[in-house]
């Protein structure tokens, strides 16, 4: 059984039309602690 929550592999962050990140490979596990920062309005929204 895995305790991974959130896994993202080689992908591609866009704000709108424009590339923001590229390549982002994260693993985020059961009981892992993540803070998530940036300016407002840098598109932290997840939805």
């Amino acid at each position: 059984m895995s305790d991974t929550v959130l896994e993202f592999k080689e992908a591609s962050i866009f704000q709108g039309l424009s590339l923001i990140l590229s390549d982002v490979n994260v693993k985020i596990n059961k009981g892992d602690f993540v803070y998530l920062i940036g300016k407002t309005g840098s598109g932290k929204v997840v939805l």
